[in-house]
């Protein structure tokens, strides 16, 4: 009897340590996944640097050649445009006076370095005065044919027109030896294809 009692319990045990170790297999998480640790692998990371670029200097010796002759295709254009006005009668200056002044607005807009600065204010003087110049004699000289001027108020207008015409050449003088300067050599301005004279035959 006492046997079979024993037997009991070794049994009961035997259950008891069963569901204890059921229970904590239950209870067992699965270990979590562990992220792969980055290796280095050696090669660096490239860094980009913004590339600078070098404008050239049009002051510079090499370049100022070029900046010139750039510039001065204004000047080369309003001079072909102004010989034409001098030889055009004073009742038919208006479309060539147009043309004219739309060259120096051109001009005012076109942006120079410093160091043609002057050249730029001497052919701004040059245009300026040629262009007083063609207005004064369209404005005198295109009205009503039928009127007629006394010989005193041709003479007062001829010697506005050469004022201007003298400071036209003066500028252009100004003009050339200012280039000339900056390029290091001497250049001639070609004289006034008007002689001053000549402005008294321009009356109807």
């Amino acid at each position: 009897m006492k046997k079979t009692g024993t037997t009991a319990i070794v049994i009961i045990l035997s259950i008891v340590a069963i569901v204890v170790i059921v229970v904590s297999l239950l209870n067992t998480r699965p270990p979590a996944e562990v992220a792969p640790t980055p290796t280095s692998t050696g090669t660096a990371t490239p860094i980009l640097t913004p590339t600078l670029t070098h404008t050239p200097d049009p002051c510079a010796p090499e370049n100022i050649e070029a900046a010139i002759i750039e510039f001065d295709k204004l000047s080369r254009e309003f001079s072909d445009t102004f010989v034409l006005a001098q030889n055009t009668a004073a009742a038919q200056l208006s479309p060539v006076i147009i043309k004219m002044q739309e060259i120096r607005r051109h001009a005012e807009d076109f942006m120079v370095p410093a160091c043609l600065s002057t050249l730029k204010e001497y052919q701004l003087g040059f245009m300026n005065t040629a262009i007083e110049a063609s207005l004064l004699l369209y404005s005198s000289f295109s009205g009503d044919p039928n009127q007629s001027l006394t010989q005193a108020q041709v003479n007062d207008i001829v010697a506005q027109v050469n004022q201007r015409m003298a400071e036209t050449s003066e500028y252009g003088n100004k003009y050339t030896a200012e280039m000339g300067n900056l390029l290091g050599v001497t250049l001639t301005a070609p004289p006034p294809t008007l002689e001053p004279e000549d402005l008294s035959t321009s009356t109807p």
